[in-house]
């Protein structure tokens, strides 16, 4: 309780709506009061979207429903990032790259005949570009994944660039089986990507961050909600833009 009290983007939160509300209450010419009705609406904005239910709420609007697994040929597992240590051997997945792939391992458990295809490029100048495949197949093989059922896809940077990656892989064909893996927040822009080009695909989305078990809490501020609000917002700009570019 006191942790959460002390949180600092709360008390600046609640200062910076106090410092807000007691500008606009001032006599202010008119101009100025406009002005600061603005910024009372961006700080109440920036509140909200710190509040864990409202973040819930904006993430429920990137849903799409899973479809049965069907026997598929690939399971295809999207990376998303890797962090770079003060040397190779502290080099290491992200969150979300490494709930991504652990959902990956744990599907093909259950269809052992798919192939595991994880794709993704990380582009530094420190490090090889076959490193963020490279840290996914090491983490998929961990957890019971034979290196001989893993293919690496090193060349992908984007969104948009992961099904035309896999489309050069020797053996994938539109008319392949996909399942797949990717974040909760991240499949919507995925899958409509993917359906240029595979027609069978089975979505398998996976949840990073489970709702607070205090309910009080989650009408609170906190950062973590905050991140997942940031989070939901890029990804509806960035399927605007690729809607946009996709008709360009």
């Amino acid at each position: 309780m006191s942790k959460f009290l002390t949180e600092p983007l709360l008390i600046c939160e609640l200062l910076l709506l106090i410092a807000t509300v007691l500008v606009v209450r001032q006599p202010l010419p008119e101009r100025a009061r406009r002005f600061a009705r603005a910024a009372l609406a961006i700080v109440i904005t920036f509140v909200a979207l710190s509040v864990p239910v409202i973040a819930e709420l904006l993430e429920r609007s990137l849903h799409v429903p899973d479809d049965p697994i069907v026997a598929p040929d690939y399971i295809v597992v999207l990376g998303s990032g890797l962090e770079i240590g003060s040397n190779p051997n502290l080099d290491f997945l992200t969150a979300d790259s490494t709930t991504r792939v652990l959902a990956g391992a744990d599907l093909w458990k259950q269809n052992r005949a798919a192939r595991v295809i994880v794709t993704g490029m990380r582009t530094s100048d420190e490090r090889p570009h076959t490193l963020l495949s490279d840290l996914m197949a090491e983490t998929a093989i961990c957890h019971g994944v034979p290196p001989s059922m893993i293919i690496r896809e090193p060349y992908a940077r984007t969104t948009r660039e992961h099904p035309t990656a896999l489309l050069r892989i020797p053996g994938v064909t539109p008319a392949s089986r996909i399942a797949l893996v990717t974040s909760y927040s991240h499949m919507r822009r995925s899958l409509h990507e993917f359906h240029k080009y595979f027609p069978h695909i089975a979505c398998h989305s996976v949840w990073q961050r489970p709702s607070r078990t205090s309910s009080w809490m989650r009408y609170m501020p906190d950062i973590e909600a905050l991140s997942r609000s940031t989070d939901t917002v890029h990804e509806w700009l960035g399927i605007v833009y690729y809607r946009l570019t996709s008709r360009v």
